[in-house]
């Protein structure tokens, strides 16, 4: 791991040299990571959620803490490596921090895998005979946070054998699907977004009312 790394490099010898370019090359991944996962969730999302911008705005401060340190070292020589173990020591907690950091920015990128927010934006949607169909894919928290079951068409996954021993049914084929939503006058479906592309291509009436990045939803009123 990276923070072995740097704690084991001092063993190749405390020169200053040496130092800085263990400096160098941490620091610069882990600023590269840093704002590698800001750009993404801006790009990806038009906007960059708290807990990214948290944690990775810590990752990026612990890359820059020894990049200080070695800029401190040139305009005072005499401290360069004064404390060699010290240097390291920064050095290795830096590391550790900012590798720490940015797994917990990653995995605070949205859209996170609980249909909870999804099922919240499209729960007033929902009246006691709508029916609800999952198309493409089967997200089993939607079914939890709504109450509700979900029809599953076209969908064949590592959830498909639990499925069906649950007894949920499952419709091969997107065509089944498509003669369900012109018999329906209430309904809400729960599309994968390349499915739901080649539906809307074929003309699938209907309107977006929510999109999480994982799931198109689309009412037939």
């Amino acid at each position: 791991m990276p923070p072995f790394a740097v704690l084991l490099a001092q063993a190749l010898g405390d020169s200053e040299r040496a130092w800085r370019r263990a400096t160098y090359v941490v620091s610069g991944v882990l600023l590269v990571l840093g704002f590698g996962l800001i750009g993404y969730d801006w790009r990806r999302n038009d906007a960059i959620s708290s807990g990214v911008a948290i944690w990775a705005s810590i990752g990026l401060l612990a890359g820059l803490i020894p990049l200080l340190r070695v800029m401190l070292a040139r305009r005072q020589p005499a401290l360069a490596m004064h404390k060699p173990v010290a240097a390291w020591v920064l050095l290795g907690a830096a590391s550790i921090i900012g590798y720490q950091a940015h797994i917990m920015a990653y995995s605070a990128l949205p859209p996170t895998r609980s249909g909870r927010s999804l099922a919240l934006q499209v729960a007033p949607a929902i009246g006691t005979r709508t029916e609800l169909f999952s198309v493409g894919q089967f997200r089993h928290t939607l079914a939890f946070y709504l109450e509700r079951p979900l029809e599953v068409f076209n969908y064949a996954g590592e959830l498909e054998f639990g499925m069906r021993q649950d007894r949920i049914q499952i419709s091969n084929g997107t065509e089944v699907f498509r003669a369900r939503w012109q018999q329906s006058h209430d309904a809400l479906a729960f599309i994968e977004p390349r499915v739901y592309q080649e539906l809307a291509t074929e003309g699938l009436p209907g309107r977006i009312i929510a999109n999480d990045l994982q799931s198109v939803v689309v009412s037939r009123r």
